[in-house]
């Protein structure tokens, strides 16, 4: 099917039609997709801020209050629906023609099986696990990233296809603010940088995605390297999905 864009799409997408495997139809592919975005820190505003600008039809954007009793402490941790709507405010400035929405963390579960694709930006290691449970339970595509000090890990969950967060990340489950020994920012963005990259891929089926391996950068020395990541076939996570 001939699709065309009208003048100030051709415009503002002008680069991804240069793009081998990309062009019109692929930009329409993006125009039908959404994405829900968990966590609006620097990691997910930025991946956030990529998703807008590379024309993602429908974004939906969901804080949530970390559960970790070590983070609660420090008000400067929280996030609020002031921040959801800071956040929302710069992308319609950015790019008007996507449809934002403002997810509830309360029903989490309903949100994750109304998205093509969730990407998973948030602090705290039982909030990782609780978003690989829900996406592996409704079978969504789930782009993980995770910053701990300097340094970053990025996994893509594909259920049935390959591991889950679960089975590459064990200590996860009991990672904390507190014992995590900070973060840095710059490093958090460049996590939601990639994992923007990850989902444009996914929606466009184009590429290899970072399903059984993660992707690992250093920010201290600013290299990534990758390890083969396998399925666990004893996860209590996803044991039991099979391959499609």
């Amino acid at each position: 099917m001939e699709v065309e864009l009208d003048s100030g799409e051709l415009k503002r997408y002008n680069r991804h039609l240069l793009l081998p495997g990309f062009g019109a139809e692929g930009q329409f592919r993006l125009f039908r997709s959404s994405v829900l975005v968990v966590g609006l820190g620097q990691q997910g505003s930025a991946a956030a801020f990529y998703l807008a600008a590379a024309g993602v039809g429908r974004l939906a954007l969901m804080e949530v209050e970390d559960k970790d009793e070590d983070v609660v402490r420090f008000p400067s941790c929280r996030r609020d629906l002031a921040l959801v709507g800071t956040v929302r405010d710069r992308l319609r400035a950015l790019n008007p023609s996507v449809k934002l929405e403002v997810g509830q963390a309360g029903d989490m579960d309903g949100w994750i099986s109304k998205y093509d694709v969730i990407a998973s930006c948030v602090r705290s290691g039982r909030w990782r696990q609780e978003l690989n449970r829900s996406c592996i339970s409704h079978r969504k595509p789930l782009v993980m990233a995770a910053v701990w000090g300097w340094e970053g890990q990025a996994l893509t969950v594909l259920p049935g296809r390959g591991p889950c967060w679960n089975c590459a990340v064990r200590y996860d489950r009991e990672e904390t603010l507190a014992n995590a020994g900070g973060m840095m920012g710059a490093v958090a963005g460049a996590m939601g940088i990639l994992q923007a990259t990850e989902i444009v891929k996914i929606l466009l089926g184009l590429g290899k995605p970072l399903t059984g391996r993660s992707v690992f950068f250093d920010g201290l020395t600013g290299r990534f390297h990758q390890a083969v990541c396998e399925r666990d076939p004893e996860c209590p996570v996803c044991s039991g999905e099979e391959g499609e």
